[in-house]
């Protein structure tokens, strides 16, 4: 039985493959706007971050919302098969996922073995309310030899959270400011706790104040200063007050500006390396962070492996709390928790110091 031969184009020689269809131009198009709106909007933000309300609450929205439109534009370009199209929105995606929401990798280590080291963990430990196990928990964890605790308060009665922190940290030297707690298991030759800024607020129990221990250790002494810095934004401010949102932010941004102003100034009198933790309330895309990091390191940003984010524990979508160090200081590792025991995930870091030349 004889089978029935293919028709062959007339128009092509035989042997000669059809050519390929062209792509549709328009996915392409949706692509690269969509490429280009992520990088108009983020280059406005951060230049304009803390200068004005709007660019100041797009980087202190999860960045993770630069994710929005990708199921959208995803359609098209699958529907394309274009790889063009598909190059330019996997570029999108890694922008976000990387320089965006601020994905670290190591950076190498020089640090001699046989440096002094320190072990400092940095929390916000809500006051305890989560329960004083799961804080234990964290300092079982990383054994460190220094903690700076911010929400270092009760609102209700004090008495258990104080009564905590001195079973917990037994023999340990410790020092109070505001709602910012020091203690290291050296002792402390001199220990200071002042007003952050001349702002004040109606209740003075909520004024922020900077703290600071010389610890001195066996290898030598070194500053430790903790700060809460001012909130900028509450999400019960966005979702039940937006009418004020700029007003509000316009505040907030002007007295955090002021408390880093102050904050600067009074870490850049001491002369005895330094290491400066707490809750800073900033993401690392505004001008305040570029204003601490000109003047110290950030640990994570050195040695840390991915975001970092620190709040919220149970859906981390932003980096608000950090470690940093003067130049004396190598950082060996950094790491955020993983495990509840606050709203925010603590910060530990290992720091060595550098030989004095």
């Amino acid at each position: 039985m004889d089978l029935p031969l293919p028709e062959l184009d007339p128009e092509l020689p035989p042997g000669v493959p059809p050519p390929r269809l062209t792509p549709p131009v328009w996915p392409l198009w949706i692509a690269s706007l969509y490429l280009l709106v992520v990088v108009l909007v983020a280059l406005v933000s951060r230049t304009l971050a803390e200068t004005r309300w709007w660019s100041t609450l797009l980087i202190y929205l999860p960045q993770v919302l630069y994710f929005t439109p990708a199921p959208f534009v995803l359609l098209p370009v699958l529907w394309s098969r274009d790889r063009r199209t598909l190059g330019v929105f996997i570029a999108t995606l890694l922008l976000i996922a990387g320089p965006i929401m601020g994905a670290r990798v190591p950076l190498p280590n020089f640090a001699p073995g046989q440096a002094p080291r320190v072990r400092v963990l940095a929390y916000n430990i809500q006051g305890g309310k989560a329960g004083f196990d799961l804080l234990q928990a964290q300092v079982e964890r990383y054994q460190p030899d220094v903690v700076v605790f911010s929400e270092a308060r009760d609102w209700g009665d004090e008495r258990p959270l104080q009564a905590y922190l001195a079973k917990q940290f037994p023999n340990w030297a410790a020092t109070v400011g505001g709602d910012v707690y020091i203690a290291s298991r050296w002792p402390f030759a001199e220990t200071e706790a002042l007003p952050l800024s001349d702002f004040r607020t109606r209740d003075p129990s909520l004024d922020r104040e900077k703290v600071r221990a010389l610890v001195d250790a066996p290898f030598g002494r070194f500053q430790v200063v903790g700060v809460h810095l001012y909130t900028a934004i509450y999400g019960r401010t966005l979702r039940k007050e937006w009418k004020h949102v700029p007003t509000y932010m316009r505040h907030t941004g002007s007295v955090r500006k002021d408390q880093v102003r102050d904050l600067l100034e009074w870490t850049g009198k001491m002369d005895e390396p330094l290491i400066l933790a707490g809750d800073f309330n900033t993401p690392p895309a505004g001008q305040i962070y570029q204003k601490l990091t000109h003047s110290f390191g950030d640990a994570f940003a050195e040695r840390g492996l991915g975001w970092g984010y620190t709040f919220q524990t149970d859906r981390p979508l932003l980096r608000i709390d950090y470690i940093f160090h003067s130049r004396q200081w190598e950082v060996i590792r950094c790491e955020v928790g993983t495990m509840p025991g606050s709203d925010h995930r603590p910060v530990f870091a290992e720091l060595a110091r550098r030989k004095q030349r």
